[in-house]
């Protein structure tokens, strides 16, 4: 897992990244959506998660004013961008 952060302007870019099987095909334009679930392997049988994760962040992501997609090579990975405003400085009163 590699993980990335700067910043421009103003605003926030995060990548995530792993080497693992990447992002199928044929699910690839509904990652997003609720339910979603893809592991074959016989090993993931009874301990598939709910298909919420992504679905959640990128609502929370959409609501603080970002945008979250990703890219992805079946067999050699995916990375995710997550790209979020920053936040104002917070001010203390004296």
């Amino acid at each position: 897992l590699r993980i990335q952060a700067k910043t421009s302007s103003n605003t926030v870019h995060i990548s995530l990244s792993d080497t693992g099987r990447g992002v199928p095909p044929e699910i690839a334009d509904r990652l997003f959506e609720p339910f979603i679930t893809h592991d074959p392997t016989p090993e993931a049988e009874g301990t598939k998660g709910s298909g919420l994760g992504l679905s959640i962040c990128k609502d929370l992501v959409q609501k603080a004013g970002g945008t979250l997609h990703f890219e992805s090579t079946p067999g050699q990975g995916t990375t995710f961008h997550l790209h979020i405003p920053q936040a104002n400085p917070l001010r203390q009163s004296a």
